[in-house]
């Protein structure tokens, strides 16, 4: 979300391993070969070679394929993570390769986000909405447009207090017992 990057390594002590390291290049590439687009029609309308590229939508499917069981919630979202589901429809086997050399390197070896020696330096991280500096999924963190340039991640601007002075006479108290004729200056 754009709000936080939510810690999905979190209730993995760094001792454990996840099973999506202990499985080799190999069955992820056979995972890859079985969701390519192939000869389809997207091919010519993404004008992208078939046999090296997949829908992105599917990535989800390649979890089945290596674990040959349903995965869990955690190793979904863990999965997912290190792969950039939001730039085009398409990913080719080399970034497939990429994000999948990132997550097992992450899941070898796992650790915690931080490590705090003050407790208000957490608490006030724990409160802010930001991504932490190591999430890989950065891709819209800048701002795309100069409209989007300030925002929730800027500081906030603190409102200038305006001074409001009682009023001694309004054009209504002026003008009373006026004529609408010569109130509105049609009449010399």
């Amino acid at each position: 979300t754009m709000l936080g990057g939510g810690e999905v390594f979190k209730e993995y002590v760094p001792s454990d391993k996840l099973e999506l390291a202990s499985f080799g290049d190999e069955k992820y590439l056979e995972a890859f070969e079985a969701q390519v687009l192939g000869d389809t029609p997207l091919t010519s309308d993404f004008q992208v070679d078939g046999s090296s590229h997949m829908l992105r939508g599917d990535l989800h499917l390649i979890l089945f394929h290596v674990l040959d069981r349903h995965p869990t919630a955690e190793e979904l979202d863990v999965f997912l993570t290190f792969f950039d589901t939001e730039t085009s429809a398409l990913i080719s086997k080399e970034e497939f390769c990429r994000s999948v050399a990132r997550l097992k390197g992450r899941c070898a070896s796992p650790r915690y986000p931080r490590d705090y020696t003050s407790h208000r330096l957490f608490t006030d991280d724990l409160t802010k909405h930001r991504r932490l500096e190591y999430d890989p999924m950065t891709t819209f963190r800048r701002a795309v447009t100069n409209t989007q340039e300030f925002g929730w991640h800027t500081a906030a601007r603190t409102a200038q207090p305006s001074r409001y002075f009682p009023l001694s006479s309004t054009d209504v108290s002026r003008n009373e017992g006026s004529q609408p004729s010569n109130y509105f200056g049609t009449c010399h």
